[in-house]
């Protein structure tokens, strides 16, 4: 999935829902292939109706990697680490992401000045634009965009055309085409006719719908905190109607930047709401509740120990090709009492309990076939399964002792940045699902806090630091 990757999460659900409506009969069956098919624009598919069997793991702990799945008879001793130097290094600096083709990768750097500027600014989105650079992975050439970029918290500011040139919208709103690393960037004057060409995830996938959400109240809790209440809207972008508005509620710690996502062109997932826990919202149809008319379980989370301060989100992640999707359900507060995390399978309603807490974020392999999951409060192992494989167990892949971990668009590699205390820390790359260790590279002593894989699964970018008066980016072929 190219710049929008939706990621899946997914939750055994129970209730007879047909149309998006949810019914009164908890003996429905599934709805059929044919009716559950991709629908033409303007139309909706139903929302598969949960199966009435629970499908609960055979075991209630993880498992190591089988002997079916383990490292195959190859020579298999870690290769010795390559010493690297950083691409770049600045008081702060941020990735911005890569070319469809992974030619370029885009970053943005910041002064001190800009740095102090952004610290400044606690609360909300500080839109300092710093500098962006364009970094070309064939020859290792690095060029400074010549004028300010916008920067916006969930909207890119970066659109690639299939000729292989880039639009880039700059911080006054001018608009430019051109090819990086040249002088040929020029204003482009129908700026309404390229504007859906940025990625923004308010869009749904076929550029049909919009979603808004907007505060309506704010009101001081006696607890502490302010509780928002908020109004969303989905407009249809070729009609100017309103197909849905509804109300929710939400802390006003969680911010408004990205309450949910696009499972597909006519579904909405909102993560997390404080009076009805997620919504799955089907353009131009009712809103479900999902955590009771979809998962049967109760939003009120009866915890082991006290305080029980757990509320429960969700996510997704669908297959353009099939049009299936799949939701997780998991716990969000006092960690030690999360509840255990549930899977809905949406091409036949069927649901699991899984044996596992905590997932990895995000909780799916980028191309859905993988989930990736973790014990309780464990920052450094990670437990894998496929994500049909309903019923069985997870299996603990190879490496631990990781700081950050990232699996490449492909699913075919696994890189760990590791760190070493008193020693050089590492960037280390496996083979998924069998974890055989390919290469491994030192980054001296910066600290490895996150991993981006370029699409075509040859090349990586860490983002590492050495504290706060330094941070760094490292760029690595991987063979």
């Amino acid at each position: 999935m190219a710049k929008k990757r939706l990621v899946w999460l997914i939750f055994a659900l129970w209730w007879g829902l047909s149309s998006c409506s949810v019914g009164s009969g908890a003996n429905s069956d599934p709805l059929t292939e044919q009716n559950r098919s991709t629908p033409p624009v303007g139309s909706q598919a139903s929302i598969p109706p949960p199966t009435m069997q629970i499908i609960t793991t055979s075991t209630m702990e993880p498992t190591v990697l089988p002997e079916a799945s383990a490292l195959p008879v190859t020579d298999t001793i870690a290769p010795t680490p390559l010493s690297i130097t950083p691409i770049v290094i600045a008081p702060l600096l941020e990735f911005v992401e890569w070319s469809p083709d992974s030619q370029w990768l885009v970053y943005r750097t910041f002064n001190e000045d800009e740095k102090a500027e952004m610290y400044i600014i606690m609360q909300g989105f500080a839109d300092t634009p710093g500098t962006v650079y364009f970094f070309n992975t064939q020859n290792s050439q690095t060029c400074p965009y010549p004028h300010p970029v916008a920067r916006e918290a969930y909207r890119s500011s970066i659109a690639w055309l299939s000729d292989g040139k880039v639009l880039v919208r700059e911080y006054d709103g001018t608009i430019r085409a051109g090819t990086p690393c040249t002088d040929d960037f020029a204003a482009v004057d129908d700026v309404a006719e390229i504007s859906n060409l940025f990625f923004d995830p308010d869009v749904s996938p076929q550029g049909n719908y919009r979603v808004i959400t907007s505060v309506v109240e704010r009101t001081d809790e006696p607890s502490g905190g302010v509780m928002l209440s908020l109004v969303t809207t989905i407009e249809n972008l070729n009609t100017g109607e309103i197909e849905n508005t509804f109300e929710w509620q939400r802390w006003e710690e969680f911010g408004l930047g990205s309450v949910g996502e696009w499972i597909r062109d006519d579904l909405f997932l909102i993560y997390h709401t404080f009076d009805k826990g997620p919504l799955l919202v089907q353009v131009g149809q009712s809103v479900v509740e999902i955590v009771p008319e979809l998962f049967m379980q109760s939003l009120h989370v009866t915890c082991d120990e006290e305080p029980c301060e757990v509320a429960l989100w969700s996510e997704a992640s669908s297959d353009v090709d099939t049009n299936n999707y799949h939701i997780l359900l998991y716990g969000a507060g006092v960690v030690g009492n999360y509840p255990r995390l549930w899977l809905y399978h949406s091409e036949d309603g069927q649901i699991e309990e899984l044996p596992l807490r905590e997932m990895w974020w995000p909780g799916f392999s980028p191309d859905g076939a993988w989930l990736l999951l973790k014990e309780l409060d464990e920052q450094d192992s990670i437990w894998i399964r496929p994500v049909e494989a309903v019923g069985e167990d997870v299996w603990q892949f190879p490496p631990s002792g990781f700081n950050v971990q990232a699996l490449s668009d492909t699913g075919e590699k696994m890189v760990f940045g590791i760190q070493n205390l008193g020693s050089e820390n590492l960037v280390s790359v496996f083979t998924f699902p069998e974890g055989v260790e390919t290469g491994s590279w030192s980054i001296e002593h910066y600290t490895p806090h996150f991993i981006r894989w370029a699409p075509n699964g040859n090349f990586v970018v860490i983002h590492g630091s050495l504290g706060e008066p330094e941070k760094a980016l490292f760029f690595i072929s991987i063979p």
